[in-house]
């Protein structure tokens, strides 16, 4: 016999050998493996929480609620973990993990939700309540002695300094579309990295160069302590342009529509508690020094008044829940949302609208908490109107 075919015939006999040896191996592995989870499972409790709901965010103070301890608790009350990451006011990179399945509910600009669907193509999350509307808590700040108006924006050696698909841009862009600033270059915008980025270029550019910087609170307030500086253009000046909203995955509302309902409920009772006990500057500051940020009362003052924190009647005129008379003139979210991709496609922000906007939201939570009158308010007998 050859060397070959003897080493062969030993190389087959190892083969099965393994083979009669494999499923042993595999049955002693399991049965200990199983005999591990067991031995866990009797010495472990359960868990207090039964769902996980997760969320990215920026430290923009209109999100303080989230971030504060009341709704937290009120949440582990009803069984439901939350986790809350900051992400810096990525917008694509926030969308993306919706997409994914890395977050559930997040905090989304109106306006950054449609720049970011249409430049990726893709919608993976549906807007399910408004948060807040911005009324002052963005601005274009400038110095005095280079920009003393919007006309002096119109120039070719202006710069923008922005965070690129925030309500920031937005802003600008509303400003560019409405306002004769043809003489803008076509590089008109200098990104940053989020308005604390924004606010230190503010910090070291030189005041003879005409340079608007596109803030957020609380930055803003931080920039108007320079003497010399000045707000061109607010978010006062148009109304239902910058509106922050909730926006849920899809799948995760068409598997878990009632946690998603009992969220919503809980951030409105958390939201009308702060305000109905005037709360809010209070927080503002809290969540400010959490994030490293020292705030003066009137610096809070300032951001609190800059901001319409939503109600829960106002979300039931702007999802349609209400008659016309009972809106108040509050608009449609389809509306809003029609507005606003306008914009973004006059001034080039969208090469083409690729999304209808009633595929943008999702009023069904909101109709079936209205319908079961739902309020936080009602035991005090002050549900009438839609006012704060």
């Amino acid at each position: 016999m050859s060397i070959k075919s003897s080493s062969g015939k030993w190389g087959l006999v190892v083969l099965v050998w393994i083979l009669l040896a494999l499923p042993i191996i595999l049955a002693v592995w399991y049965f200990q493996f199983r005999s591990s989870e067991k031995l866990t499972d009797t010495t472990s409790s359960e868990s207090r929480y039964k769902y996980t709901v997760r969320m990215n965010a920026d430290w923009f103070s209109g999100y303080c609620i989230f971030r504060s301890e009341e709704f937290k608790q009120a949440l582990r009350d009803q069984q439901i973990k939350f986790e809350y990451q900051d992400d810096g006011a990525d917008y694509k990179a926030r969308l993306q993990a919706l997409e994914k399945g890395k977050v559930d509910i997040v905090p989304f600009p109106i306006s950054s939700l449609i720049e970011m669907c249409g430049t990726l193509n893709i919608s993976p999350a549906t807007i399910v309540l408004f948060i807040d509307e911005n009324k002052g808590a963005d601005a274009i700040v400038a110095y005095t002695s280079s920009v003393k108006n919007l006309d002096d924006l119109n120039r070719k050696d202006v710069r923008f300094v922005l965070t690129p698909g925030s309500p920031s841009e937005y802003l600008a862009r509303v400003v560019k579309a409405d306002l004769d600033l043809s003489n803008l270059p076509g590089n008109w915008i200098q990104s940053a990295d989020g308005a604390g980025a924004v606010y230190k270029e503010f910090k070291k550019e030189t005041r003879s160069q005409p340079m608007a910087y596109v803030l957020w609170e609380p930055f803003v307030s931080k920039a108007l302590q320079d003497s010399d500086a000045h707000v061109v253009f607010g978010s006062d000046k148009i109304r239902g342009h910058i509106v922050d909203a909730l926006v849920v995955r899809r799948e995760f509302l068409a598997d878990h529509p009632d946690v998603v309902r009992k969220f919503v409920e809980t951030y409105l009772k958390v939201n009308y508690d702060f305000n109905r006990n005037n709360r809010m500057i209070d927080l503002v500051r809290e969540d400010a020094k959490a994030a490293g940020e020292k705030l003066s009362r009137q610096e809070a003052e300032n951001i609190v008044a800059g901001i319409q924190w939503k109600n829960t009647l106002e979300n039931y005129a702007h999802f349609r829940l209400l008659t016309r008379s009972e809106s108040q003139g509050l608009e449609d979210v389809e509306d809003i949302i029609e507005k606003i991709t306008r914009v973004l496609l006059v001034t080039d922000a969208l090469p083409e609208n690729r999304l209808d906007a009633y595929t943008l939201f999702y009023n069904r939570i909101l109709e079936k908490m209205k319908d079961s009158g739902f309020h936080p308010g009602q035991k005090l007998g002050i549900v009438s109107g839609t006012g704060t």
